[in-house]
């Protein structure tokens, strides 16, 4: 499975530009929403740095309604590993929770964001580039 950080990518799936999606992404049935890409929607539409048709609620009830797409598990062993990441992992508390989602179950996570791809490059998550 994946877990996605990606607007892009979400954008993709949800506008059905599947030329668009990371063919390492369909190496899955299923791709998971993080938690945290719902918070990161909300924010860009409240700075005004995205702009949706619909709420940004309404937008990932969308996008949670797609087949194949779901809600990662947060449970709060994910928060505490979040906390206690081996290696110098990224500063930002959301990359922090995003890495320690795809350590804990295994996941592998698609992300434009360079710390994350610094931290896959270090060899502590395994993500997809997009």
């Amino acid at each position: 499975m994946i877990v996605c950080t990606s607007l892009k990518y979400f954008w993709n799936l949800y506008s059905l530009r599947i030329d668009d999606v990371p063919a390492a992404a369909w190496t899955s049935s299923t791709a998971l929403a993080a938690h945290m890409t719902a918070w990161e929607v909300a924010t860009l539409v409240a700075k005004n740095r995205l702009q949706l048709a619909l709420s940004p609620e309404a937008w990932f009830e969308a996008l949670l309604g797609l087949v194949g797409v779901r809600l990662a598990a947060m449970p709060p062993r994910v928060l505490i590993a979040s906390a206690t990441l081996p290696g110098a992992p990224p500063k930002d508390p959301v990359d922090r929770i995003i890495a320690a989602t795809g350590r804990t179950f295994g996941y592998s996570i698609v992300t434009r964001d360079g710390e994350l791809m610094l931290y896959a490059r270090a060899g502590h998550i395994v993500a997809v580039g997009c």
